[in-house]
């Protein structure tokens, strides 16, 4: 199942750079809440998320994420709670009318029960499309390189996440999405492992902050 979901997020990806069309470039300041359900196997991770964009200079962007969510453990494994913030600055040049080219620099921090902590920076790289005037698609690729600390125990990580979704806008701002993501792109991606399936709602404000 994860090999094929990689799959058609790579396909969609290389699809997408390929691809182009005519219409005003998709902006980037805009609000949201999202609702975060994790695969882990025999526990339950869930989370809920407030994200917040803005767009700039015609081709920038920074982006802030605050989660706030918690495991469920299983028969024999304990509970805990976790939450932490996802700092995102990056570019966003257009490879065609309707397609944006993204490219991420990423800052990520969170921390949990019994003195658990997770941070580390990474990169992303994606496509962002718009299909008529009120669909779009996204493909992308993190890279994350960080710490896990629990106690006195340290443990280094990599982590390469596949993300593709989908969002329509009901009206010209209001929108809702759902996207999955490969790999663990939640908080305490290596305690729990497994994949994200993300469902949001959010307002787009339209053009650039300055």
């Amino acid at each position: 199942m994860n090999t094929g979901i990689k799959k058609i997020a790579l396909t969609a990806a290389i699809a997408l750079l390929a691809g182009g069309a005519s219409a005003d470039p998709l902006t980037w300041t805009e609000l949201g809440v999202g609702f975060n359900v994790v695969d882990a196997g025999d526990d339950s991770t869930d989370a809920f998320d407030i994200k917040g964009s803005i767009g700039f200079a015609g081709i920038g962007h920074a982006q802030l994420t605050y989660l706030d969510g918690g495991v469920d453990g299983s028969e024999g494994s304990s509970d805990f709670d976790f939450d932490g913030y996802e700092v995102r600055a990056g570019v966003h040049p257009s490879v065609g009318d309707k397609t944006q080219l993204v490219v991420d620099a990423i800052y990520f921090d969170y921390s949990g029960d019994f003195d658990t902590s997770e941070d580390g920076w990474g990169l992303g790289f994606g496509v962002r499309h718009q299909m008529g005037d009120q669909f779009e698609i996204r493909a992308q690729i993190d890279y994350q390189d960080g710490t896990f600390d629990a106690g006195s125990f340290s443990e280094d990580f990599n982590n390469t996440v596949y993300t593709f979704g989908g969002r329509y806008y009901w009206v010209p701002n209001f929108f809702t999405g759902v996207a999955v993501a490969v790999g663990g792109a939640e908080a305490f991606s290596i305690a729990t492992g497994g994949d994200t399936i993300r469902v949001d709602a959010g307002w787009s404000f339209g053009g650039d902050v300055l």
